[in-house]
C-alpha cells in the first residue's frame, strides 16, 4: 500500500509539476507583496505622523498670528481712541487760547 500510494503521489506531483510551481511561485509572489505593502504603510504612517507634527505647528503659528493680529487691532483702536481724544483736547485749548486775547483786552483796555 505504501508503494501504491506512493506512485500516486508521484505521478499526481509529476503530471502537475508545472501547476503546483506556478502555485507556489504565485503563493510566494502573493507574499512578497504582502510585505513590501506593510513596509509601505508603516513608512507612510511615519510620513503621516511627521506632516501632523507639521499640521499642529502651523496652527500655533496661525493662532499666534491671529493673536497679533489682535493685539494689533486693540492697538490701533486704542490709537484712534487716544488721537479722537488729543483732538478734542486741542481744540478745547484752542478755543480756550482763542478766547483769551479777547478776554484779556477786554480786562485791560488800556493796553
Amino acid at each position: 500500500m505504501d508503494n501504491k500510494t506512493n506512485s500516486i503521489i508521484g505521478d499526481f506531483v509529476i503530471n502537475n509539476a508545472k501547476t503546483i510551481f506556478t502555485f507556489i511561485v504565485f503563493v510566494c509572489g502573493l507574499y512578497i507583496q504582502y510585505q513590501a505593502s506593510m513596509m509601505r504603510i508603516d513608512q507612510m504612517e511615519k510620513e503621516i505622523a511627521q506632516i501632523k507634527v507639521q499640521v499642529d505647528d502651523q496652527y500655533v503659528k496661525l493662532d499666534n498670528m491671529k493673536l497679533d493680529k489682535a493685539v494689533f487691532e486693540a492697538t490701533m483702536r486704542s490709537f484712534a481712541d487716544m488721537s479722537t481724544d488729543i483732538r478734542q483736547i486741542r481744540d478745547r485749548l484752542e478755543d480756550i487760547l482763542g478766547d483769551y486775547p479777547h478776554r484779556n483786552s477786554q480786562q485791560h483796555p488800556n493796553q
